[in-house]
């Protein structure tokens, strides 16, 4: 009996020998997938603005869709500085309102932008809104100056009021100007009209265009602005607003409808008063002025003026106020 067990053992152990000697070779053990690195934000920059350059389809927009949201935060706002601070067309409204057709898109967007950039953040900051034509330079309605002359003061009273807010203007754009010249599909007036304020130093500004159709009038200028600002402000939710304008064209109208539209997001608006006689355009009377002022939309003649309103509003200290002041005289 033992010996049946042995030999039934010694065949199991060939039968065992002749498998593992014929089996055939095992096959290859597949290596862990290589996580992709995550993108710098130099490299998130280049690759947004390398898919602007062309046509953007459906796995083009995608792709830049993923690339905002791989970041929140302190990242996701300085990648839409970035993007900003090109002084051409291809700021962050013209890519989500222009680059990107797809509206499903477009929402998911503007809805992760909306949420991720408001992530620890302590404060909202100061974005200084500005219209450019007779507010930054004498263009058209001003009789008190040589049209091209840069008023006295300007450039100081906005980074006056970036400073007292806690920006930086040393580090890159502080201004967003919300113009009613009417932007070209292949950005030669948004290239100009940088060109020219990045000479009056107001460099990385991002440059906003209206539209053929928005200055028809005054009302459609103002209409234009405010589309432009409801865009950015979804882009933007960051950010409180103060606006300077002048009362040449619209802005008064503009100013009035963004302080009813988005009431909790602007401090202030600041409407520069131009005057020509021969035009028939005067001051407008300290009634105006007084009952604007009720409402938040405050008149001023000049920018030493302007930072005297702002100082009384707590938007800047009077040491701001008076170093306003100091550039202005020395003009």
């Amino acid at each position: 009996m033992q010996r049946y067990f042995v030999i039934g053992l010694a065949l199991v152990l060939v039968l065992v020998a002749v498998l593992w000697l014929t089996r055939g070779p095992s096959p290859p053990v597949e290596p862990e997938p290589t996580p992709a690195p995550t993108p710098t934000l130099d490299q998130r920059v280049d690759r947004i603005r390398e898919l602007q350059q062309g046509p953007t389809g459906g796995d083009e927009e995608r792709e830049i869709l993923d690339l905002f949201r791989g970041v929140s935060g302190a990242e996701l706002r300085a990648l839409k500085r970035r993007l900003d601070e090109a002084m051409d067309h291809r700021h962050l409204v013209h890519l989500a309102w222009s680059d990107i057709d797809d509206e499903d898109v477009r929402a998911e967007l503007v809805a992760w932008l909306g949420e991720a950039s408001l992530r620890d953040l302590d404060a909202r900051p100061l974005r200084m809104l500005s219209d450019i034509d007779d507010t930054v330079y004498c263009s058209m309605h001003d009789a008190r100056f040589e049209q091209g002359t840069v008023y006295p003061g300007v450039l100081a009273f906005y980074r006056e009021l970036a400073l007292a807010s806690g920006v930086d203007p040393e580090g890159g754009g502080y201004v967003t100007f919300i113009t009613a010249r009417p932007g070209d599909r292949p950005g030669a007036v948004e290239a100009v009209t940088a060109a020219k304020l990045r000479e009056m130093g107001f460099a990385g500004a991002t440059v906003l265009a209206g539209t053929l159709g928005g200055v028809v009038s005054h009302e459609a200028m103002a209409e234009t602005k405010l589309e432009n600002l409801r865009r950015y402000r979804q882009l933007y939710p960051e950010y409180r607003f103060v606006f300077v304008g002048d009362s040449g064209q619209g802005d008064a109208a503009f100013g009035r409808a963004m302080l009813e539209a988005f009431p909790d997001d602007v401090e202030a608006v600041f409407i520069h008063d131009v005057t020509d006689v021969e035009e028939g355009r005067l001051p407008v009377p300290e009634e105006e002025r007084a009952a604007a002022a009720e409402t938040g939309l405050y008149y001023f003649d000049s920018y030493p003026d302007a930072a005297r309103i702002a100082a009384e509003l707590g938007l800047i200290d009077e040491a701001a106020a008076a170093r306003v002041d100091a550039a202005a005289s020395a003009k």
